[in-house]
Order: C-alpha cells, then structure tokens, then sequence
C-alpha cells in the first residue's frame, strides 16, 4: 500500500514545498532472487515527490526506510540526526557526486517497467493563482494612483 503520489513542478530547478509519500512493504517484497529476510516483518519507505509537466508523471525520491522487525523493534535508516547531517552535506558537494543522481536520498521508486516516473493526471492551479496576481497588481496599481 501506498499515499498519493503528488508532485509539484520544480521551478528553476528547486521544489519549493515537495508533497511527502509513504509505501507499506510486507515480509514478501522487501528482497528478491528468493533471499529471505525471516525476522523482518515489513518496512515503511518515506520520501518526497515531484512532478514532470512535459512527461506528466511523478518522481519519488525515498529519503529514509523504517524497518518492523517480529519482537517488535522498530529502526529507521538513516537516523534522524544522520538524515539532517546527510542533508547539509550534500547540500556542499559537487553536482558531479554520484549520490546527488538521487539527490541525497536513499533510491527512488518505479513502475513495473522500472522507469522512475510514474505517470498519473496533470493539474494545475495556474487559471487561480494568475487571476489571484492579476487582481492583486490591478489593485495595488489603482492604490497607488490616489
């Protein structure tokens, strides 16, 4: 299972505010080739999406992976104060860095085709948002007229 997939458009290559995402991974899909992980009862993978207008799809960014293990424990990869560390040194290291191809996550999600965008609808609020700073020019303009 999984949360909606909504992601914004980055602007000037930055997304300002990205929509967060979770998936629920049972005991069955956490490894593959017939590896079996028997104390681990299932994972919660976190991460942040964003959207690609032209391609109208939604790439997922996994930023941390909390692992549920049978006694109960509960451990999440990277550690919270890792995750804030990792961040800002990212932030210092050359675009070049094979870790920024997924921009300082820990992977990032597919379709079962494995290409890394997942194609969903487009919507926009751009007719609501232009009309809102077309108003708001128009009255500020009139203001400073008296």
């Amino acid at each position: 299972a999984m949360s909606a997939l909504i992601g914004r458009v980055p602007v000037d290559g930055t997304v300002n505010d990205p929509y967060p995402f979770k998936i629920l991974i049972g005991p069955d899909n956490l490894t593959a080739n017939g590896i079996e992980l028997p104390d681990v009862a299932g994972a919660v993978a976190s991460g942040t999406a964003s959207g690609d207008w032209t391609l109208s799809c939604v790439r997922g960014q996994i930023r941390s992976l909390t692992f549920v293990f049978n006694d109960g424990t509960v451990r999440t990869f990277p550690a919270p104060t890792e995750e804030v560390n990792d961040n800002q040194s990212n932030n210092n290291q050359t675009a070049s860095a094979d870790q920024k191809t997924i921009q300082g996550g820990l992977g990032w999600i597919s379709d079962p085709y494995g290409i890394p965008c997942i194609a969903g609808d487009r919507r926009s609020n751009a007719k609501e948002y232009l009309g809102n700073q077309s108003l708001l020019t128009a009255a500020g303009a009139g203001i400073a007229k008296l």
